[in-house]
């Protein structure tokens, strides 16, 4: 799915001579553009399915009386014309869609393991799902808190058509000083901020707020024995059972993590905060950064 194109205009209101599809970044600098890019005519276009980073071109053409210029931010690349013309490029890293895009791949490697080993006895085949599951609910777990810290940028950098007194950047700004790593209590801080009470009973924020919480049992895990109910049946592992499907091998005698790794459980983690991304971007007005690009249809269907 190829990204439109985008036509610049310059400050002063008349366009500019540039054709612009906006271009992926890696890093907040200030960088010459290479030389190829300022030649007449020259077109470096690159398309991408998913790119997942953002630059902003700052564009100069010197051959106006007026310095001119244009700063897009977005995925793409750049066609520049005109007698001559210079320009320079700050670039802004966006690692929410390649924390989910990790998450994503191990579910899919996660269901070719479930899927080559359907008729399988319980044995070594499920140390991969050891392996692949976690990294769906860590890697989801992150593209939930990196997709906070992102619409917290993008309004600072007013890309979001969102109304931002002084006041309200000052605390905006608090937010992404926030080191707390409360990626659901930053979203909740930040709809309020707006003047939006989140709705916490809906599904799509209880299942993200699960998956936090399941990210976080598995970066701090504390091992317990098959006896202690407290944390096999305990109120994380009880609230997980009613939204993912328990492995046939721990059916009758549940252990926590264990029972939960299954591609369902992966998929869970990667389609929640697709939900999630969703739901809170039409309750601020913002874009959905991560919903475009239409992940979901990229997972299997369990098959029962």
């Amino acid at each position: 799915m190829d990204a439109p194109f985008h036509t610049a205009s310059t400050r002063s209101g008349h366009p500019s001579r540039l054709l612009v599809l906006l271009l992926p970044s890696r890093l907040i600098r200030r960088q010459p553009v290479p030389p190829e890019l300022a030649r007449p005519l020259v077109h470096c276009i690159r398309r991408g399915r998913r790119p997942a980073k953002q630059r902003r071109w700052h564009l100069t053409s010197k051959s106006d009386k007026a310095a001119r210029t244009a700063d897009v931010v977005g995925i793409g690349a750049v066609a520049i014309a005109g007698p001559s013309a210079s320009a320079t490029v700050s670039v802004r890293p966006n690692f929410a869609l390649n924390h989910l895009r990790a998450a994503m791949r191990a579910a899919r490697s996660a269901y070719e393991v479930e899927q080559n080993n359907v008729a399988a006895e319980f044995g070594p085949w499920f140390e991969d799902m050891l392996m692949l599951v976690p990294v769906s609910i860590v890697m989801a777990g992150a593209a939930l808190e990196a997709n906070a810290n992102e619409i917290v940028q993008n309004i600072l950098d007013g890309s979001t058509g969102l109304s931002v007194t002084e006041a309200r950047k000052q605390l905006v700004i608090d937010l992404k000083e926030d080191r707390s790593g409360n990626s659901m209590d930053k979203y909740r801080r930040l709809a309020l901020l707006f003047d939006k009470v989140p709705s916490k009973g809906e599904a799509a924020w209880q299942s993200a707020e699960l998956l936090v919480k399941f990210r976080n049992a598995l970066m701090h895990f504390k091992p317990a024995w098959d006896h202690e109910k407290d944390v096999h049946d305990g109120k994380l592992a009880t609230a997980l059972r009613n939204k993912i499907p328990t492995h046939p091998a721990y059916q009758t005698s549940f252990q926590f993590p264990h029972g939960y790794m299954t591609y369902g459980c992966a998929r869970w983690s990667v389609l929640g905060v697709l939900a999630f991304s969703k739901a809170f971007s039409a309750l601020l007005g913002v874009n959905d950064s991560l919903g475009k690009w239409q992940l979901s249809s990229e997972l299997p269907t369990p098959v029962s």
